[in-house]
This record gives C-alpha cells, sequence and structure tokens, in this order.
C-alpha cells in the first residue's frame, strides 16, 4: 500500500484575479508562500520517501519550498499538469461561463483537454509512481482540478462529469488517500486546518 499526501499549490496571480490557468501559469502571490511554509511545517513530523510534482512553474515553486523544508528533491512528471483550458487560458473566468458554471465534460471544444483524458493520465501517472513505492508515503504537488478529477473516483462529491461538482480543492490544501494494486482509497478529503494550527502562520 502507497500512501499519497497530496498538496495543491498555492493561490497565484492568476487564480487571484480569476482568471482561467491551466496549462498556462503565473506566480505564486506572496500569501501563498507564506501559507506553503506553514504546510511544511506541518508535514516534517511525517517521514516522505519521494517528492513528486507538476512542471507548471506554480507548482514547482510549491515543491521546491516544500523539498527544502523535508529534505527531498522534486521530480517532475508532465502527467500531474493541470486540465489544460485550450485558447481560455488567461481569459476571465466570469467572461468564458456567464451562468457561472463550467463545462461538465472539459475543454476540448475550446482546444484544450476532455475531463476523461485529463483523469486517465493522472489515474496512470499515480498508479505508476504507487507501483514504484511500495508501501511508502509520497507527497505529490499538482493542481485543483486534475486532483478533483482524481478524488472523483472516490467521492461522488468532486465528480465534475456528467452533473456540476459539489466540492472543491482549494489552493493549498492537502489530502491523503492510499493506493493499493491499483486501487484508490480516500483517506482524508482537502484540507486547510494547518492554517490555522501552525505557528508560523
Amino acid at each position: 500500500m502507497t500512501v499519497f499526501y497530496i498538496v495543491c499549490h498555492g493561490e497565484t496571480l492568476f487564480s487571484k484575479k480569476g482568471l482561467m490557468q491551466g496549462w498556462c501559469d503565473s506566480p505564486l502571490t506572496n500569501d501563498a508562500i507564506e501559507q506553503t511554509f506553514a504546510l511544511s511545517n506541518e508535514l516534517k513530523s511525517i517521514h516522505f520517501d519521494g517528492l513528486y510534482t507538476s512542471p507548471s512553474g506554480r507548482a514547482l515553486k510549491t515543491a521546491s519550498i516544500i523539498g527544502s523544508q523535508i529534505g527531498e528533491t522534486p521530480i517532475s512528471v508532465e502527467a500531474l499538469k493541470e486540465v489544460s483550458y485550450g485558447y481560455l487560458e488567461g481569459e476571465s473566468k466570469k467572461n468564458c461561463f456567464v451562468d457561472g458554471k463550467e463545462g461538465m465534460c472539459g475543454f476540448a471544444c475550446f482546444s484544450g483537454e476532455d475531463f476523461y483524458t485529463a483523469q486517465h493520465r493522472i489515474i496512470r501517472a499515480m498508479q505508476e509512481i504507487a507501483r514504484k513505492h511500495p508501501d511508502q508515503n509520497i507527497l505529490i504537488v499538482s493542481h485543483s482540478q486534475v486532483i478533483q478529477l482524481l478524488l472523483g473516483l472516490m467521492d461522488a462529491g468532486y465528480r465534475t462529469m456528467g452533473s456540476p461538482c459539489q466540492l472543491s480543492v482549494p489552493n493549498g490544501s492537502i489530502s491523503i488517500l492510499k493506493v493499493e494494486e491499483n486501487h484508490f482509497e480516500l483517506m482524508k478529503s482537502p484540507d486547510l486546518s494547518y492554517r490555522f494550527t501552525s505557528s508560523s502562520c
């Protein structure tokens, strides 16, 4: 059994401004950097056998801060990237979705990525990492939409395909799940409680 601690990267300039951000990138805010150090302090008490991250700059920055505190060097994995929003990248969310609801099948019609493709790639990536690290604790840094697609396998509240999603994955949150023989089980939903317990906040 492999236990995954999955961190959603910190808030970015684009997310603060309400702009679409999938494969495009923007820097972490100062608050996000401070909160990532607070999260790192919480993670120091756990022994990790590997740290994997999306190659996007915002995820790499988050992973680098955490890695420097827990003594792990981040390994970049392309399949941990966010969903591609195609030509909606960098656009205002409120202008893209005038009714306030995002598409339920993904962004293929905008030259981006459909949710099925994104979900399958993160599932395969997690299963491959689990095969490399049996009976170990692994830290992952990725993105809200793709983490949501992963959690949707285990909790219907996170499902985006076929019905509006009820639950979200906040920036800076940490989720815990385990993988055994390619079977996923959610142990802890996205959590931000470290922000209220860490003395460094």
